[in-house]
C-alpha cells in the first residue's frame, strides 16, 4: 500500500501546488491535504533511502531524465504545464542560465559515475541537486526558486520511489518478511550460544541514533503479528531502560537490536555486547576455542552442548538461511531501482501483451 500511494503522489499529482486557499472543506481543501502529505512522506522516504545508492543503469537513466527535464524548461513530465526554465518576463535570464548549466553539469557527472561503474547515493544526489538552484543564484526571485524547486522535488522524487519500495521489501528468509539491516551472529546473552540472525530493529545511543533506525524499527514492528508484538514488549522495555541507564552514565554506552534468530524463528532484544556484525559462515565465533578455565565440569558441559547444538540440522539450515538472507539481500541493494525490463538483451522481453494474446501455436512460431 505504501508503495502505491509513492507512486500515486510522484505520478498523479504534479508538481506545483495548488493556489492558496482559506477553504477547509471541498475539492481545493482536499487538493491542499494531498500536497501537503506528499512533502511529509517524501521526507520519510528520503530518510529511508538516503543511504542506498545507484551505479550503472541508474545512474545513466537518472542522466537522461535530467536532460529531458532541462530540454523541456523544467518540466518532469505532462502534468507540469509551465517551463520554469524559460521565463520570458524575466528582464535578466542569467540565474536561469546558471541554474540550467548547473543541472547539465550534474547530468555529465552523472554519466561519467555510470561509465566507471561508481556508487553515488540518493542523499548526495538530493544535497547536489539543491546546490543547482540555491547556490548565488535567485536571490531576488524567490517566487521562481520555489518553483523550480517543486519541479526538482518531483524529479527526485519519482526517482526515490521505485529505490524506497526495494530498501523497505523484505528477505523471504524472515518469518514475517522482515526488512533486515544486517546479517549477523547474536546470542540471548553471554551463557548461549551465537546463533545466525537478521536484524530488524535498531534503538541506539544518542551518538549513535540516525533517523533510519526508528523507521526500520517501526516497519518491522507493523508486519510482526498481534500475539508477537505483545510479547516483545517486555524485552523491548528492558532495552529502553538499558539505554536510559546509558544516558544517565550509569552503564557504558551501546546499541540495543531486535533479532530474528534463523532456523527457528525466534524474535528477541539482545545487546550491542552479544552480536558479532558481518554473518560469515565459515567464521563461526562458536568454535573460536575461547579461554576458559581447565578442570570445570560446567565448562565443559557447556562446551558439550555447544557442540550440539552447532552439529544439528537446524544449526545448519539456520548458516544457511543466513547466506540466502544475505545474497537476497544483496541483491535489492545492486543498482536498485532499475525495472526488470529495461534492459534490451532481457529474456523476457518478449512477453509483452500482444505476445501474451498469442495462441501457443503463434508463440512458437515466432520462437517465444
Amino acid at each position: 500500500r505504501n508503495f502505491f500511494n509513492a507512486l500515486w503522489q510522484e505520478y498523479m499529482l504534479p508538481s506545483d501546488p495548488p493556489p492558496p486557499t482559506n477553504k477547509k472543506t471541498g475539492p481545493e481543501a482536499h487538493a491542499h491535504a494531498a500536497f501537503a502529505k506528499r512533502q511529509e512522506d517524501r521526507k520519510r522516504r528520503l530518510v529511508v533511502s538516503g543511504l542506498s545508492c545507484m551505479a550503472g543503469t541508474g545512474l545513466a537513466r537518472a542522466a537522461s531524465t535530467l536532460g529531458e527535464f532541462v530540454a523541456k524548461g523544467g518540466k518532469v513530465d505532462k502534468l507540469d504545464t509551465t517551463r520554469v526554465l524559460e521565463d520570458p518576463s524575466l528582464a535578466d535570464d542569467h540565474d536561469l542560465r546558471v541554474v540550467k548549466k548547473n543541472l547539465l553539469d550534474l547530468q555529465a557527472r552523472l554519466n561519467k559515475l555510470s561509465e566507471a561503474g561508481t556508487d553515488y547515493g540518493i542523499d548526495e544526489l538530493a544535497g547536489d541537486v539543491k546546490k543547482c538552484y540555491t547556490e548565488d543564484v535567485f536571490e531576488n526571485e524567490p517566487v521562481l526558486r520555489m518553483k523550480i524547486a517543486h519541479r526538482l522535488d518531483r524529479w527526485i522524487g519519482k526517482i526515490i520511489v521505485p529505490i524506497y519500495e526495494a530498501t523497505c521489501r523484505g528477505v523471504s528468509q524472515s518469518s514475517i518478511w522482515g526488512c533486515m539491516a544486517a546479517a549477523v551472529w547474536a546470542r540471548e546473552s553471554s551463557k548461549k550460544p551465537y546463533w545466525p540472525a537478521l536484524v530488524l530493529g535498531i534503538m541506539a545511543p544518542d551518538h549513535q541514533k540516525e533517523e533510519w533506525h526508528s523507521e526500520l524499527t517501526l516497519r518491522n514492528e507493523s508486519r510482526l503479528p498481534e500475539k508477537l508484538k505483545t510479547q516483545l514488549v517486555a524485552g523491548k522495555r528492558r532495552a529502553e531502560a538499558a539505554l536510559k541507564k546509558q544516558k544517565l552514565g550509569q552503564a557504558e554506552p551501546q546499541s540495543q537490536f531486535l533479532v530474528e534468530f534463523l532456523g527457528t524463528h525466534e524474535f528477541i532484544w539482545v545487546r550491542e555486547a552479544d552480536i558479532v556484525e558481518e554473518f560469515d559462515a565459515v567464521e563461526d565465533p562458536n568454535q573460536g576455542g575461547g579461554s576458559t578455565a581447565s578442570g570445570s565440569k560446567k565448562k565443559r558441559a557447556s562446551r558439550s552442548n555447544i557442540a550440539n547444538i552447532i552439529g544439528s540440522k537446524i544449526y545448519a539450515t539456520a548458516k544457511e538461511e543466513a547466506k540466502w538472507a544475505f545474497e537476497e539481500f544483496e541483491l535489492q541493494l545492486q543498482d536498485v531501482g532499475i525495472g526488470a525490463s529495461e534492459n534490451p538483451t532481457d529474456e523476457d522481453e518478449g512477453y509483452s501483451f500482444p505476445v501474451l494474446c498469442q495462441s501457443d501455436d503463434e508463440a512458437d512460431e515466432v520462437g517465444v
